[in-house]
């Protein structure tokens, strides 16, 4: 019996010119080997009726926000409807562009964050606003490369935008004059502008989600951890800014990194089984902490890493010299899965 992989097609052109598609490559990957592949498309009227002779699927889909919505729906429901292996699964990305998700999900899981408030009532809010130690960092809960995040160094500036989003909800946590907040034309907008109209899928509203502001960061350490392999570098902040997501200026050295950072992304992938997982790593007190988690990234900034690590027993690391494309990373562990749940239902079946 031949494998047949079902993959969904993305798209993605970076600020930096690059074009990006896990498809594509998995595609090349899989014909490579001999697996027959299946385009699909998810609002096809007949997906399902495709998707049926594949024995996996895969789909790397984005931030916008209506995609997450489809996809994280499309890919549970295959996951646990159909019972084949998909990419993402459930663990990997249900918490994906959802901050209050990710820091609950750390928190439970008693791995170290920046301390961290989530309030859901306005009064209780208001509250922490007049007792809080500044400057403090808001955000909300969706938003990539730094998008949505604040640095609040005022009183009346947390009371101002805790009004607005327990009272209109917010888009953007941008400051006025930003190019976002040009495209959208405010950082708010009345719910009673919106009646007749579909509400968008990214407004915020209902909660204040504020972290402690830790100085004496000029940069975060992203780690990708696919699989046994973890490929790490330094981002450095934007000139006269705290945030370093997203800003382009990236150190792959790899005697820069700090191997607890490593080992602490590994321990974290092994506690939540997840197939793809980066983190966002900062030091409190020279202890590294998890600001965010996300299950894709940028390929080219993993590409260009000079090698990655594997992690060994009891926290030994070991370098592998050698630059990895991580959708290469992710088609060699997900195709792994195929022959396992052929024999499985072959099983089953007998």
């Amino acid at each position: 019996m031949t494998n047949v992989l079902g993959i969904h097609g993305d798209l993605v052109r970076h600020g930096n010119g690059e074009v990006q598609s896990f498809s594509r490559r998995w595609m090349e990957l899989a014909q490579a080997r001999g697996i027959a592949v299946k385009q699909l498309d998810s609002g096809s009227p007949d997906f399902f009726s495709q998707l049926a002779p594949c024995q996996g699927f895969m789909w790397r889909f984005g931030y916008l926000s209506t995609e997450m919505a489809i996809a994280k729906r499309v890919l549970q429901g295959i996951e646990y409807g159909m019972r084949i292996p998909v990419f993402p699964n459930a663990q990997t990305a249900w918490h994906f562009e959802d901050k209050i998700s990710q820091y609950y999900l750390l928190r439970a899981a008693q791995f170290p964050t920046p301390n961290t408030t989530i309030l859901w009532n306005e009064e209780d809010a208001l509250e922490f606003c007049e007792t809080a130690s500044y400057p403090i960092v808001v955000k909300l809960a969706s938003g990539f490369q730094s998008r949505n995040v604040r640095l609040v160094t005022r009183r009346a500036e947390a009371v101002n935008l805790t009004r607005r989003l327990f009272k209109a909800g917010m888009l953007s946590l941008d400051h006025p004059g930003s190019a976002a907040r040009r495209l959208l034309g405010a950082s708010f907008i009345p719910l009673k502008l919106l009646l007749g109209r579909s509400v968008p899928a990214d407004i915020q509203s209902g909660y204040l989600l504020a972290q402690e502001f830790l100085p004496d960061n000029e940069f975060d350490t992203r780690v990708t951890v696919i699989g046994k392999r973890a490929f790490a570098f330094r981002r450095f902040n934007r000139p006269g800014d705290f945030r370093a997501s997203g800003s382009g200026r990236i150190d792959w050295d790899p005697a820069r990194v700090d191997p607890e950072m490593i080992r602490l992304a590994f321990r974290l992938t092994a506690h939540l089984g997840t197939q793809s997982l980066a983190i966002d790593g900062l030091k409190r007190g020279g202890v590294p902490v998890i600001a965010e988690i996300s299950y894709t990234y940028a390929s080219w900034a993993v590409r260009d890493c000079p090698g990655h690590w594997r992690g060994g027993e009891q926290g030994m690391l070991e370098w592998v010299p050698g630059e990895m494309r991580p959708e290469d990373a992710i088609f060699e562990d997900f195709i792994e899965l195929l022959p396992q749940q052929r024999s499985r239902l072959g099983a089953l079946i007998a």
